[in-house]
């Protein structure tokens, strides 16, 4: 089978990394099925799957109707909003991914899925590889973690992204990271970063492109997605702000022990992405410079 007849379904399609798959994935040679949940954008009002991970019946509905050779699961819950309602955090993010890696073995679909960098508890001091154990301390990465472990004791033919923090536009409604740095620089307002936290943040066209090449690969198991530079949020404002033309005196470092937050602090996430390259021959990610000063 040629891969532009390959379908692909897509779960969490509204979201930052789903909206912008959708946007992109004309480059690619594949026919792209969208899933919704709560939020159905209007350019898909009528043409949208709506899906809800949760219930079993709906998901082997669906798969079963569109007889895709690849999942790609997005779906997750804010990470605050996890630390509130622990409950349904393992609903969505344990269940409902155990559920999914069942039909995807009954139909023999290919399954990627994202998980997080949170996985991890930011204590190590070095960027993390697949060697460290996973040692989650917020609600969201633990059941995260225990999402991935759901889906390996289901299914054969998969492959879990454990993704950095994601840079890029919302296309279908704003609100993350990347769009609140552009809003708040736009209206000159002073920004709080964090200047104790190390990531190394992956731009969404990179792990876009990862998404695919995954598609296509054979490759199965877990694998460390990210950039190739561990930043602090203040020198990811700094570098947005220098690309905007915009004074980076509105930039307010903060330390994390600042803040009053339900999450538990994590330091350093800062991933080692060796892996991807020996994998899919993917060579370096963008650097943050370059995206910022294209244009978005």
């Amino acid at each position: 089978m040629s891969h532009k007849n390959k379908k692909i379904v897509i779960i969490g399609s509204s979201g930052l990394v789903g909206g912008n798959l959708l946007a992109f994935s004309p480059r690619y040679p594949f026919q792209t099925i969208p899933t919704f949940h709560h939020f159905i954008p209007d350019t898909f009002q009528k043409t949208g799957l709506h899906l809800d991970i949760t219930n079993p019946n709906a998901l082997r509905e669906v798969l079963e109707t569109v007889q895709p050779d690849c999942v790609v699961n997005l779906s997750c819950m804010e990470v605050v909003r996890c630390e509130n309602e622990p409950d349904r955090a393992h609903q969505l993010q344990v269940t409902g991914v155990k559920d999914l890696a069942g039909v995807c073995k009954e139909y023999n679909i290919r399954l990627i899925h994202l998980s997080t960098d949170t996985v991890y508890s930011g204590e190590k001091g070095s960027p993390y590889t697949l060697k460290d154990a996973p040692d989650p301390v917020s609600v969201y990465g633990r059941t995260k973690l225990a999402g991935e472990r759901a889906l390996q004791e289901v299914l054969d033919n998969f492959v879990i992204v454990r993704s950095a923090l994601v840079l890029g536009k919302g296309r279908f409604r704003m609100g993350g990271f990347l769009d609140w740095m552009i809003e708040r620089g736009a209206r000159q307002e002073k920004i709080p970063l964090f200047s104790d936290q190390l990531r190394t943040p992956i731009i969404v066209d990179d792990l876009i492109a990862l998404i695919f090449a995954l598609a296509e690969s054979s490759f199965t198991g877990t694998l460390l997605a990210g950039g190739d530079e561990g930043l602090s949020r203040v020198e990811m404002g700094e570098k947005l702000f220098t690309a905007m033309g915009t004074s980076k005196k509105l930039i307010n470092p903060i330390s994390m022990d600042s803040i009053v937050s339900p999450v538990p602090p994590q330091r350093d996430l800062r991933l080692d992405t060796s892996k991807i390259i020996e994998i899919v021959g993917i060579v370096g990610c963008r650097a943050i410079d370059d995206y910022f000063l294209r244009g978005l």
